[in-house]
């Protein structure tokens, strides 16, 4: 059925298309491996329309974990709440969203003064919230086409601790550290937490190298490059 509406799309269009983009490695395996006969699938990835830079909180003693997203069970929000909940003594913890789970996020702000929830902030000021914190925590459960938190993380050089879920891993790289989810998540989020003051330029980095609009246009530049090619089909 999948094939048979995409060979109808191409007739529609005047012609098969000579390439397909994907926004992850992630994606394009996702995609290769549920169609048949397609085109050849590049990647280029997502960037931001302005580029937010370090702003002044670079290089300042940033403090807490922040949590950006909309409060499901898919996003792996109440996989947080149970962590801090068990923890005794855990690093400061702000979230920034609403959804489904909201109660939990109440609750959990109520119960412990390491806890702060938001549940709506426009999006320049989400931008800053996550420049001032030391660690962004992205915790989905479901496999992430891309990830955009992680994007807006790491323009603003706050290093990412996530599951590795989807594109995440490939996104961050060594801006951060993947979440081993079978393991003491408490002692993980320590040991991460440690080692993140010095991650803010290498974070950055990550971005201005592959994330950035300069990156990721040059790599789109040369997909159309490709594309026109005589003889690409």
């Amino acid at each position: 059925m999948h094939d048979a509406k995409m060979r109808m799309s191409r007739r529609r269009a005047g012609g098969a298309p000579k390439a397909l983009i994907a926004l992850s490695l992630a994606m394009r395996d996702e995609l290769l491996q549920s169609s048949s006969g397609l085109p050849p699938v590049h990647v280029k990835y997502n960037s931001l329309e302005v580029d937010p830079g370090l702003g002044t909180h670079h290089g300042a003693a940033k403090t807490g974990y922040i949590w950006v997203g909309r409060l499901e069970a898919e996003k792996g929000f109440d996989l947080v709440v149970r962590t801090w909940r068990s923890w005794e003594n855990p690093p400061p913890l702000t979230i920034v969203g609403d959804g489904k789970l909201a109660d939990q996020a109440r609750e959990l702000s109520l119960a412990s003064p390491h806890v702060e929830w938001t549940p709506r902030m426009e999006h320049q000021q989400v931008m800053t919230a996550i420049a001032e914190h030391r660690v962004s925590l992205i915790t989905p459960l479901w496999s992430e086409p891309f990830g955009r938190v992680a994007l807006e993380s790491l323009a603003v050089g706050t290093p990412v601790v996530h599951t590795g879920k989807g594109a995440l891993d490939e996104l961050v790289g060594a801006s951060g550290w993947k979440l081993d989810l079978r393991g003491d998540l408490r002692a993980q989020l320590s040991d991460f937490y440690e080692q993140a003051q010095a991650t803010t330029g290498r974070a950055r980095a990550r971005y201005e190298g592959v994330l950035s609009p300069s990156a990721t246009t040059k790599v789109l530049q040369s997909i159309y490059r490709t594309a026109l090619e005589p003889g690409v089909h």
